[in-house]
């Protein structure tokens, strides 16, 4: 699954692109970010240069993406959005390995730029939910956000963003839904590629599990407590966007967590997380709340554990790409 970067080269924590890694570093003392994007199949590297006329201002939050596809161009970007935390307003900043340079969304953009349909959500309280993964798809990155607070300028629902290597949203997408029980909460899991793709996972809970007033119980076994819930399957849904010009996705699967975990209701990143889609079948691959990797076959039906780990929640998936980049000048 997950490859190990250059072993010379400390770090936290590691995000992935599909078929590179992403390698974040934070500098204290001078106050800036450092990233290592490597390609593990062609033990090819570069140190990210850091953004020297750019200090990261007080923020509810900070995220990097790659943006990698062979198919495309053998160049990278790296998409770094900020929350700011005093104007809510998210900025972008981009790193193209093809100029070598960074440039900022707030000093570099147009004010048509700016202000273009699709970046609206950068000023309307959404936030990025790294944790429902990324995707990139013919050079375009796909992730979630969600909105936070209330009011007239406060989006309703989540929603799929697609980004460019400039950094720039070019779609603005709904997430779907769809359930027929009462007192019922739908929430994103998941966003994929699978078959050139995009697939996107969500699922039912009930109500009161978004009560963040009291703490989740859980049983012995690990699962979060169920109470007048019980007798009614809550279920998780797998969406596909449709080919061509279209922000319209399509059912693809349902399945229940009873089928999946033994469970009629589950609690996302309390009794299991989705980690990720076969890049090439209908299988997808869950962690539970004993770090045990868990594959789904939507075909066949059938549910295999794989193995358990340590750490299943932070797994990603890795396509090894072994066309050499000139974007990345070391080798290790």
């Amino acid at each position: 699954m997950m490859s190990r970067c250059a072993p010379m080269l400390w770090y936290e924590h590691v995000i992935h692109e599909l078929n590179q890694v992403l390698v974040p570093r934070y500098n204290q003392s001078e106050n800036h970010i450092y990233y290592v994007v490597c390609n593990p199949a062609t033990k090819q590297w570069l140190a990210v240069p850091a953004d020297v006329d750019w200090t990261p201002p007080p923020c509810n939050g900070l995220s990097a993406y790659l943006i990698f596809s062979p198919n495309v161009s053998l160049h990278f970007s790296l998409v770094q959005f900020t929350n700011e935390e005093f104007t809510g307003v998210t900025s972008v900043q981009i790193y193209s390995s093809e100029t070598g340079a960074w440039t900022q969304s707030e000093s570099a953009w147009t004010l048509e730029e700016k202000q273009a349909p699709c970046e609206g959500w950068r000023y309307r309280n959404c936030v990025l939910v790294p944790e429902r993964k990324s995707t990139v798809i013919d050079g375009m990155l796909y992730l979630v956000c969600e909105t936070v607070g209330e009011g007239r300028h406060v989006l309703e629902g989540d929603h799929i963003l697609a980004v460019d290597m400039e950094g720039k949203t070019r779609s603005f997408m709904p997430v779907p839904f769809q359930t027929h029980k009462e007192g019922c909460s739908i929430l994103s899991d998941f966003v994929g590629q699978s078959q050139g793709l995009l697939h996107y996972v969500n699922h039912e809970e009930p109500e009161h599990y978004q009560n963040t007033d009291a703490p989740s119980e859980r049983s012995d076994n690990g699962h979060t407590e169920g109470s007048e819930d019980d007798d009614v399957d809550y279920e998780l849904s797998i969406w596909v966007l449709k080919v061509g010009d279209t922000q319209e996705f399509v059912l693809k699967h349902r399945v229940s967590f009873l089928h999946l975990f033994g469970e009629k209701s589950c609690q996302a990143g309390i009794d299991y997380t989705v980690v990720a889609i076969h890049p090439d079948r209908d299988i997808i691959i869950f962690s539970d709340w004993n770090d045990k990797l868990i594959s789904y076959d939507l075909d066949t039906k059938e549910v295999c554990a794989v193995r358990t780990v340590r750490d299943a929640y932070a797994f990603n998936s890795y396509v090894p790409c072994y066309s050499e980049s000139p974007a990345l000048t070391n080798k290790y």
